[in-house]
């Protein structure tokens, strides 16, 4: 059995939670085992502009950029670990972010895919 592990990141949660769950129902299709999915951190970058470089330097403008996380994880077969990331390798979801982690249990090998 192999454990499979995706991290799901992008700038809007409803485009996120849609990916995730369509990485769960994949996963269903796949017959995967002990398969979840949980929310991950919350990113926050907040950035502060000058309006004016000349005259006014009290004057500042804010900006922020939240990147927002979810988790999938599932339990396969070989065979089935291999099918399962390869759709979703093969989903281009805009917006979004996936890394897949591949690992056998009882060693420490592990396979990354971006």
């Amino acid at each position: 059995m192999y454990h499979v592990h995706l991290k799901i990141t992008g700038y809007t949660w409803t485009h996120v939670a849609q990916a995730a769950m369509w990485c769960y129902h994949v996963a269903t299709m796949c017959h995967a085992q002990n398969k979840h999915m949980g929310p991950g951190p919350q990113r926050r970058f907040l950035c502060t502009v000058l309006r004016s470089p000349h005259v006014n330097k009290k004057s500042r403008e804010q900006f922020m950029e939240r990147t927002h996380t979810r988790f999938v994880y599932a339990t396969c077969t070989p065979s089935m670990a291999y099918v399962f990331m390869a759709l979703v390798e093969r989903a281009h979801i805009p917006g979004i972010e996936i890394t897949c982690q591949l690992t056998r249990p009882g060693t420490m090998d592990c396979i990354v895919y971006i």
